[in-house]
């Protein structure tokens, strides 16, 4: 429906109304199903435009820096002529990206858009020498090219029906259901206004592996804000995706920001990134009342992953310093300029 809807839409073929009811009467889902999906081939249309925009602006602010560096570049006392070199073949491929945006947004229009992802379809085209293992490697990319446009079961959520209407999370004692409305069935009352659909119960499993270094899984109890949002009463998307013969599914919610735990009272930490991490707690009046460093001695010996870790451990430990004392964090904006001599 999503594929059918886009081109129509792009196209202005065929009002929104009508192009719901068709898209709900060829695949005999609820009309609520085409309209989500209706929904979504606006919003990704109009994200296409903005981003040819977005393209056009960042890209020319490109070639403005680069040219204001080759031409430092060349007033060099000691020009560099490796770097100016590197700096020219940059500033051609910038130039032609730069003139790729700007006639999409003149014209109204964008490049064509491929739904499974364009690296899986130009996979389809990297042929092997065997015809045996080349014709076995074609009909995996088919299933996988078919479930990555086709696998996927969409449905907002609308909170006048406290939750979702038709891709709805059920909790129990122990165990979690997905009900999906599927066909439309026809009411025992001919004057019936509400419409009735038939309803698929599936066994819905929820991530609750706790981790060993923060808890919770990934350091969030998926479960406890999955009762919450259902408690409430509060929309929730769900997005069932069938990737390799199996089934994911997602739920998007949207969460209630943490309560503020800072006073101004209380005064301000300050933070001083250098090879550690200096911190000073100011009270209201400016005076200093507390002081403390922290740092990792192998942050700057290890690889990215393990190096973000640590930074992550080292941006939790001063929150937490900050939040004892009840105070706010003030951090300095540093930015790093390179200067071609």
């Amino acid at each position: 429906m999503l594929r059918f809807a886009f081109q129509r839409v792009v196209g202005g073929l065929q009002n929104i109304g009508g192009l719901e009811r068709h898209c709900a009467s060829e695949t005999e889902l609820p009309l609520r199903y085409a309209k989500d999906a209706v929904q979504e081939a606006q919003d990704l249309m109009r994200a296409r435009h903005q981003a040819m925009k977005d393209g056009a602006t960042l890209w020319t602010q490109r070639v403005k820096t680069t040219r204001e560096r080759l031409t430092a570049l060349r007033a060099s006392p000691h020009p560099n002529a490796r770097r100016i070199a590197g700096q020219e073949r940059k500033l051609t491929h910038q130039e032609a990206q730069q003139a790729f945006y700007p006639q999409h947004v003149e014209a109204g229009t964008f490049p064509p858009v491929v739904f499974g992802t364009k690296k899986r379809w130009l996979d389809q085209f990297k042929a092997l020498d065997d015809p045996l293992a080349e014709q076995e490697r074609q009909q995996a990319w088919r299933k996988e090219w078919d479930e990555s446009r086709n696998g996927r079961l969409s449905a907002r959520g609308d909170r006048t029906q406290r939750g979702n209407p038709l891709l709805r999370v059920r909790a129990g004692t122990d165990h979690w259901i997905l009900e999906i409305s599927l066909d439309c069935l026809k009411p025992g009352n001919p004057d019936a206004q509400v419409p009735r659909y038939e309803k698929l119960e599936i066994p819905l499993y929820i991530a609750r592996t706790v981790s060993k270094t923060t808890g919770p899984v990934n350091g969030r109890d998926y479960e406890g804000l999955l009762r919450r949002v259902l408690a409430s009463g509060d929309p929730y998307q769900v997005d069932m995706l069938r990737r390799q013969g199996r089934y994911q599914v997602r739920v998007t919610v949207e969460e209630v920001p943490a309560p503020i735990q800072t006073d101004p009272r209380h005064g301000w930490v300050g933070v001083d990134t250098s090879t550690f991490l200096a911190l000073c707690h100011v009270l209201p009046n400016g005076n200093p009342h507390a002081f403390a460093t922290i740092g990792a001695p192998r942050l700057f010996d290890v690889r990215s992953p393990q190096r973000a870790a640590l930074v992550g451990g080292l941006a939790v430990e001063t929150v937490q310093w900050a939040k004892a004392r009840g105070a706010g964090l003030v951090v300095e904006d540093v930015q790093f300029l390179m200067i071609g001599m």
